[in-house]
């Protein structure tokens, strides 16, 4: 999964970058059952970036949104919400947590 979040990150095709969502999208559960908050942080954040990014063509954004939406369980929004009163967390961490909050 990190190579996938990795290989997303460079400028991409659309259909390239269409066909790593979807890689995304099957290994996200146990990724994100695995990494906890960290993995959380890691790939919503991407999907965010991706969502906002206008250097990326209309359909790459709207292809992060509607994976962002899809993978946004009520069980991930309560583990984020959660997290906000982790006295533990890094800075770097609750930037992050704050960004997909706000």
């Amino acid at each position: 999964m990190r190579d996938l979040l990795e290989q997303l990150k460079e400028p991409l095709e659309d259909q390239e970058h269409a066909r790593l969502l979807e890689q995304v999208k099957q290994l996200s559960a146990n990724f994100l059952q695995q990494t906890g908050l960290n993995g959380s942080l890691a790939l919503f954040g991407l999907l965010e970036n991706h969502r906002n990014d206008r250097n990326r063509s209309r359909i790459q954004r709207q292809g992060a949104a509607m994976l962002s939406d899809t993978l946004l369980t009520d069980e991930i929004k309560n583990q984020l919400a959660d997290a906000v009163a982790d006295q533990s967390l890094k800075i770097s961490q609750r930037r992050a947590l704050a960004g997909l909050l706000v």
